[in-house]
């Protein structure tokens, strides 16, 4: 297993089953690193199993770079929040941003906000 550094229990993941009870397992590997973007490249290197978000691996998954393992499970769900100091004077460029967040987060994780195009042109530029 390759574990991710800024959790609150990096050697425990908790997987929920497709009836809402949880389970938890005492991991441990290779690898215990800071960065996703690192146990992402570790894992698609045949490194290891990885337990991250969908919305970092779900670009690697639909390219085939990464197999899901475990399918009947997934993590507890968490919040993301976006913290602004009014919404009084609310700038364009952060109201902008707000909603951007709100429909990734909204939207399924493995497809990219605005369908497959946004992200072909991504990938381009």
């Amino acid at each position: 297993m390759l574990t991710y550094a800024y959790v609150s229990t990096p050697f425990q993941w908790r997987l929920i089953d497709g009836e809402g009870r949880a389970h938890e397992a005492r991991v441990g590997g290779p690898l215990h690193a800071n960065s996703g973007e690192l146990l992402v490249a570790a894992a698609i290197a045949g490194m290891g199993i990885i337990f991250e978000p969908d919305f970092v691996v779900g670009p690697h998954l639909a390219r085939g770079e990464l197999l899901r393992v475990l399918p009947g499970y997934s993590g507890p769900k968490l919040d993301v929040w976006a913290v602004y100091p009014s919404r009084r004077h609310l700038s364009a460029k952060v109201r902008a941003f707000v909603a951007y967040l709100a429909e990734v987060f909204a939207g399924d994780p493995l497809r990219p906000p605005g369908g497959q195009a946004a992200a072909e042109t991504a990938r381009r530029r």
